[in-house]
C-alpha cells in the first residue's frame, strides 16, 4: 500500500485548480473514501482524523501547513501508485478538483463520516479517526460502475453547494440528523420520501 505522501504527490502533479493545503486534505479524504467504495481497499495507510476544519491526514497537514498554493510535492512518490489508485484519484480530481478548499471542507461537514466522528468527541486530542468502515458505508457505490460517481452524490453536492450561508448556518444549528445514509441516498435518487421531514 502506498502512503498518503505518495497520493499527495500524485494529486499535486495533476495540478488541480487553486490547490491549497486545505484542498489537498479534502482530495486525499475523497480519494480514500472512493478507493474504499470502488476498489474495496484503502488508498493509503495513514488515518484520517476529524478536525474542526474537516478531514485531515496529519502527516500531510504538517508538510503543507499554511500553504496558499501547493505547486510542488515536498515528499512522496507518485509513481508508487497502482493503475487502480491512479484511476481512482483521476476520477476524484475530475469530480471534486474544480471546487476550492473551503467548498470541499463545507461539503465534508455535511456528510456522515466526518459528522459522526466529530460528534463522537469534538474536543478530543488527538481528534477522532474517521474509520474505513464509516467511509465504506457512506460512499459505497452499489450498482454504479467503478470510477463513476453515483447520480445521488452529484445531486447532493449540487444541493449543498446551492445553499446560502444562512441556510448552512441553520443546518449547523440544528445539531445534525439521525437520518441514515441509505435514507439520504434513496431520497436523492427519487426512491424514497424526504427523511428530514419525518
Amino acid at each position: 500500500m502506498v502512503s498518503a505522501d505518495d497520493a499527495s504527490a500524485y494529486i499535486i502533479g495533476k495540478r488541480p485548480a487553486a490547490l491549497t493545503a486545505m484542498k489537498l486534505q479534502k482530495l486525499l479524504f475523497y480519494g480514500q473514501a472512493w478507493s474504499l467504495a470502488w476498489d474495496g481497499a484503502p488508498l493509503f495507510a495513514e488515518p484520517i482524523a476529524a478536525w474542526a476544519g474537516g478531514p485531515v491526514v496529519s502527516d500531510v497537514f504538517n508538510a503543507y501547513r499554511g500553504q496558499l498554493a501547493v505547486n510542488v510535492a515536498k515528499r512522496g512518490d507518485a509513481s508508487a501508485l497502482s493503475p487502480a489508485a491512479r484511476a481512482t484519484l483521476d476520477a476524484v480530481l475530475d469530480f471534486y478538483g474544480t471546487f476550492d478548499g473551503d467548498t470541499l471542507s463545507e461539503l465534508t461537514h455535511r456528510e456522515t463520516p466526518w459528522l459522526d466522528a466529530w460528534r463522537s468527541a469534538p474536543r478530543a486530542r488527538p481528534s477522532p479517526e474517521i474509520t474505513h468502515d464509516a467511509l465504506r458505508a457512506f460512499y459505497r457505490a452499489e450498482l454504479v460502475p467503478a470510477k463513476a460517481f453515483p447520480e445521488s452524490f452529484r445531486r447532493g453536492v449540487d444541493l449543498v453547494l446551492s445553499l446560502d450561508p444562512e441556510e448552512l448556518a441553520d443546518l449547523d444549528a440544528d445539531g445534525g440528523t439521525d437520518v441514515s445514509p441509505g435514507a439520504e441516498v434513496a431520497f436523492l435518487e427519487g426512491r424514497g420520501p424526504d427523511p428530514w421531514l419525518t
